[in-house]
């Protein structure tokens, strides 16, 4: 018998999670790569573009050509992220498309600044140490320093 610890760190409530990604579904996502739009399929949205280094005029193109009229742009919440969707946004906004910055908003106050870490709260983080001895299960962090006694 294997032991897990899922990491659900920083104290993150996963129903108000499920609620916000429940509302994106609703719109389209625009995300920055390919890590990103795989850790919003993790959540079950399918309305997704990633953009992949493209040119963001081609991005506002495929967006109007899909008839959407509202987009929440969920960069990472670094500073490239951060100028990357307000370049976006203006764009859009010259496309007719209206850019939902209160989900933005929400995703944000989750606490982290890249999207793709928002997959590991789903599948759940796994950190186990497994000895030799197949009895013994070890935590991580509590089998730090152990095994060298070694003196000088």
């Amino acid at each position: 018998m294997i032991l897990m610890r899922y990491n659900n760190s920083k104290g993150i409530d996963m129903h108000k999670l499920m609620m916000v990604m429940d509302e994106i579904s609703e719109d389209l996502a625009i995300v920055e790569g390919k890590k990103d739009k795989k850790a919003l399929k993790a959540f079950g949205l399918n309305n997704i573009i990633a953009i992949n280094n493209k040119p963001l005029i081609e991005i506002a193109d495929k967006i109007k050509n899909k008839g959407k009229s509202q987009a929440v742009i969920l960069t990472d919440f670094d500073s490239k992220g951060m100028e990357l969707a307000a370049r976006l946004e203006v764009l859009l906004k010259r496309y007719k498309i209206k850019v939902n910055n209160r989900l933005r908003c929400k995703v944000m106050k989750f606490g982290r600044t890249r999207i793709e870490d928002f997959n590991k709260l789903v599948r759940g983080d796994c950190h186990v140490k497994v000895s030799s001895n197949f009895n013994e299960i070890y935590n991580k962090s509590s089998y730090k320093g152990k095994g060298s006694s070694r003196e000088t």
